[in-house]
This record gives structure tokens, C-alpha cells and sequence, in this order.
């Protein structure tokens, strides 16, 4: 969620695992915990890995995103994390499918 001057409000809904989320090799060289933690998409082996990439979050919350909604690795989190604007198109887009998401299980 953001105020309305597009600072991040914390809600979540970026890391809640609506969005696929890859780290390549800087990110790994960056934060070495996401290759510790995530899993590699290296083609079973057929993918060297200076051009693999891993699944840090694709259909689950991302594993470094605190029960404060605070992301445990910010200072090193991957490029696509980094490319995330608090209140842009996809920002707003995300919170609007996360809480309508909730909106229905609250409903129902």
C-alpha cells in the first residue's frame, strides 16, 4: 500500500508471491542467501550457471519477507525487487489483486 506521496506502506502485496520473482547471478554474488534459499532454475543441470537464473518467489511469498511485511534482505535484494516502484502501475495493480483476493476469502 503507498501513501499519496508513493512511499511504500508495507502491505505485503508485492512479496505476497502474486508476481514471479528471479535473481540472477549478481543478485546471487549480492545476497549469497538466495542461493542458499531459492531454488535454481538451471534446466536440471543443462544451464550453466553464470546464466541460470532462481525462483525467489512465483506463486508463494517470497521466503524473505518478514511477518512485519519488511523485507529481510533490502539492502541486497535482487534487481526486479529493486526495479519495483511503491505506487506505480504495478504496484497498484499487485495491492488491487492482493486485496480483492482477501476480500473474497473474507466474504466467503
Amino acid at each position: 500500500m503507498t501513501d499519496k506521496n508513493g512511499k511504500c506502506r508495507r502491505c505485503g502485496a508485492c512479496c505476497s508471491g502474486l508476481l514471479i520473482v528471479e535473481a540472477g547471478v549478481e543478485d546471487v554474488e549480492r545476497e549469497p542467501r538466495i542461493e542458499q534459499e531459492c531454488l535454481l532454475l538451471d534446466g536440471h543441470g543443462s544451464i550453466p550457471r553464470d546464466q541460470a537464473t532462481w525462483s525467489v518467489a512465483c506463486g508463494v511469498a517470497c521466503g524473505f519477507l518478514g511477518s512485519d511485511h519488511k523485507c529481510g534482505i533490502y539492502d541486497t535484494r535482487p534487481d526486479e525487487c529493486r526495479g519495483f516502484l511503491a505506487g506505480g502501475e504495478q504496484c497498484l495493480r499487485t495491492r488491487a489483486e492482493a486485496f480483492a483476493m482477501v476480500n473474497v476469502e473474507v466474504g466467503e
